[in-house]
């Protein structure tokens, strides 16, 4: 179950989180760590999912910090 929540995060944030995403290639100035206000949206989903709450915080400030750090050296 865990996974398949955390497998949904996944989707869930690399297609845009369910809108229109501004994702685009090359050498885009913007960035595609989540706002706190989205991370807290998606931590929500997670939870409403069966995710335990703390779990999904954990996972989603991770999952920022890495694409920080994918942003700064690309």
């Amino acid at each position: 179950m865990k996974y398949a929540v955390l497998l949904s995060l996944v989707c869930f944030v690399g297609c845009g989180g369910g809108s229109s995403s501004n994702y685009s290639s090359g050498t885009s100035s913007s960035s595609q760590v989540m706002s706190e206000s989205h991370r807290s949206n998606v931590v929500d989903h997670m939870v409403g999912q069966g995710a335990d709450r703390s779990e999904a915080e954990a996972f989603t400030r991770a999952l920022n910090q890495a694409q920080r750090e994918w942003e700064a050296n690309r």
